[in-house]
């Protein structure tokens, strides 16, 4: 959980900037990515670029196979 910003930068870019890498991490050691759950009342929500997704069920489906 990210709660302050060390150079000023939004909390929102952070959560971005972590979601992001974690997925990158994953894609990269060929790791199975998992949907993300639904948002709970209030919850900041980070919305994934749709070129990710796509990337994201390409791999997962190749995993599959």
């Amino acid at each position: 959980m990210l709660s302050w910003s060390a150079d000023g930068q939004p909390e929102e870019v952070w959560a971005r900037y972590a979601v992001e890498e974690c997925i990158a991490f994953m894609l990269e050691k060929g790791l199975k990515v998992p949907f993300a759950s639904a948002p709970l009342e209030d919850e900041y929500v980070v919305k994934l670029a749709p070129e990710l997704v796509t990337k994201i069920e390409k791999s997962n489906k190749a995993l599959e196979e």
